[in-house]
């Protein structure tokens, strides 16, 4: 298990693995209607340093109207709870060129 040292803004340090994120994201995402949801990056790859941002892949209900609001809404609270940067992304948003990548590196969070 990889884990991560992050400073935290009062000095102290808190560890950061995959572990901690799935217990702090799954129940965000499930509030926001989220079905399935990966970390890709370099947390999937254990590769994340003190300034890497976590990257998240959700499948959500294609009948749940689920706007771009929302994934922005999602972003800042997935952010507020891990208090670290975020990027949300829909596979269907995926550029042909990193999509090979994503999909290969994808750890399942819910």
């Amino acid at each position: 298990m990889v884990k991560l040292v992050k400073r935290t803004l009062g000095g102290g340090i808190c560890m950061l693995n995959i572990e901690t994120i799935k217990t702090k994201a799954v129940p965000i995402l499930k509030n926001y209607g989220v079905n399935q949801a990966y970390i890709f990056g370099s947390f999937a790859r254990g590769e994340q340093n003190q300034d890497s941002d976590i990257d998240f892949l959700i499948e959500y209900d294609p009948n749940a109207d689920f706007s771009l609001f929302e994934l922005v809404e999602l972003k800042y609270a997935l952010e507020d709870v891990l208090q670290r940067k975020v990027d949300v992304v829909t596979e269907g948003s995926l550029s042909k060129y990193i999509r090979p990548s994503v999909l290969k590196d994808r750890k399942v969070i819910i």
